[in-house]
């Protein structure tokens, strides 16, 4: 498949024609590439490769199908994730809005991460009021705690969007 082949539509067919009731695609991976128009970094799939928002057409075509809507944001594994070396483009400063800043892997992720972590996914909450949010982490209980006290303060926000299980958060009011 290339570019000028992708019908959202037809996705959205298929995600019906197989008894789906959510369609959650990967906006944000861990490489930092968003796959819709980011306010939080140039690298995305409007202003490089492909000039399209994929994430708000694939959301337009599974909502006027009656299907409920999600999103996964796998940033937070970008913090760790690339060997930052002057062999390579990681290494370079110019680079770093794609890569990342260099951090290492064995302590918590910076502030200056966790805090652009949560603007990207707020900024997902925001475009789609989605469904469902997913996340990847596998991170050490100190900074799962932090991320999920960020998760929260989203979901105080827009209390519908994450749906949290009674069991982790007693007493939590959904």
């Amino acid at each position: 498949m290339t570019e000028s082949n992708l019908d959202v539509n037809a996705w959205a067919d298929l995600a019906v024609s197989a008894g789906a009731k959510y369609v959650v695609p990967v906006g944000l991976f861990h490489d930092a590439f968003a796959m819709y128009e980011s306010k939080y970094t140039s690298w995305n799939s409007v202003k490089l490769g492909p000039k399209r928002d994929h994430i708000t057409q694939l959301a337009s075509a599974v909502r006027a199908r009656g299907l409920k809507f999600g999103i996964s944001n796998h940033f937070f594994e970008n913090w760790g994730w690339f060997h930052h070396t002057s062999q390579y483009d990681t290494g370079d400063p110019q680079n770093y809005a794609l890569y990342n800043v260099p951090e290492s892997e064995t302590t918590t992720p910076s502030l200056t991460h966790r805090t652009n972590w949560l603007n990207r996914a707020q900024e997902m909450v925001d475009k789609w009021h989605p469904d469902l949010i997913g996340f990847a982490s596998a991170y050490g209980s100190k900074t799962r705690t932090r991320v999920l006290s960020s998760i929260f303060s989203i979901m105080l926000v827009r209390p519908a969007m994450i749906r949290v299980p009674a069991w982790l958060m007693p007493g939590l009011k959904s």
